[in-house]
């Protein structure tokens, strides 16, 4: 007596009831996807004690000949030479004027002008860092932001809102807030 397949015999020669093929095709993908690339050969750099500068080569112009009332003067005897450099020296040297690096920090009081020509108080606050300021008035306060220096000028945003201020002396500014399409100036004075 000869019994017929069973379902159970079926899923004997092909696991979970996929076909032989695609049991292949799976085994093989999991092969190739479970291999690693080989890490990069490991190079050793040589060290250098100091870095090496780039050298800029300028291209050099052909020699021209200077006509004789151009040509420089002989030369002086040694001993006057010597003074003739270190006078050089000393006049190439610019003279620098101390100033207060921190020119912007403090509290600055002063009026602003709307467009309309009505005027509000306004106080100006700069930290003693000048990285962050403040402006105050009668509809706004604590317009705070980061503070950028280009010369004369701070300069800094809050919101929408643009604020400049650019010295005229060392406690006399021109004060300008820009927002939305309108512009208000003002002046303030140094009160601390």
């Amino acid at each position: 007596m000869q019994f017929g397949r069973t379902p159970l015999h079926r899923r004997a020669d092909c696991p979970i009831g996929m076909k032989p093929r695609f049991v292949w095709l799976i085994a093989i993908i999991t092969l190739f996807a479970g291999t690693h690339r080989l890490p990069a050969p490991i190079q050793e750099v040589p060290e250098s004690q100091s870095p090496i500068p780039s050298v800029k080569i300028e291209p050099e112009s052909t020699p021209t000949r200077m006509p004789i009332s151009e040509r420089k003067p002989p030369k002086k005897s040694a001993g006057t030479e010597g003074k003739d450099r270190q006078n050089k020296k000393v006049a190439a040297q610019p003279t620098v004027t101390e100033r207060n690096p921190k020119r912007f920090a403090g509290t600055w009081s002063g009026t602003m002008y709307q467009e309309d020509g009505q005027t509000y108080r306004v106080t100006v606050m700069i930290d003693q860092t000048e990285t962050q300021a403040s402006a105050n008035g009668p509809v706004f306060s604590n317009e705070t932001g980061t503070v950028r220096i280009n010369d004369n000028t701070l300069s800094w945003k809050w919101m929408l809102d643009g604020w400049s201020m650019t010295l005229k002396s060392a406690t006399r500014a021109q004060l300008v807030k820009r927002y939305l399409g309108s512009t208000h100036t003002g002046t303030v004075t140094k009160i601390k």
